[in-house]
C-alpha cells in the first residue's frame, strides 16, 4: 500500500537520473525502501516534538493557573 504512495514520486525522481545513479541507489525498489525509512524516522521525530510541545503547553497553563490563584488569594484573603 505504501509503495503505491511512493511509486509515482520515485518515478518522477528517476526520470531525471542517469542509469548509473539509479543503480547506485538500489533501483526503483531501493529508492522506495529509502523513502519509507526516512518517512518512518520523520514520523518518530514529529511525535517526539509534539510530546514536548504538549508538555510545554501544559506547563505554561499550570503557571498561569497558579499565578491567577496567587493573585486571587492575595486580593481576597
Amino acid at each position: 500500500m505504501k509503495q503505491d504512495i511512493y511509486g509515482p514520486i520515485v518515478d518522477q525522481i528517476m526520470a531525471s537520473m542517469t542509469p548509473e545513479a539509479i543503480l547506485a541507489h538500489g533501483g526503483r525498489e531501493g529508492m522506495i525502501r529509502e523513502m519509507k525509512k526516512h518517512d518512518r524516522k520523520n514520523r518518530i521525530i514529529v511525535t517526539i516534538k509534539n510530546f514536548f510541545r504538549t508538555v510545554w503547553n501544559l506547563t505554561k497553563a499550570a503557571i498561569l493557573v497558579l499565578t491567577v490563584l496567587y493573585f486571587i488569594n492575595a486580593i481576597f484573603f
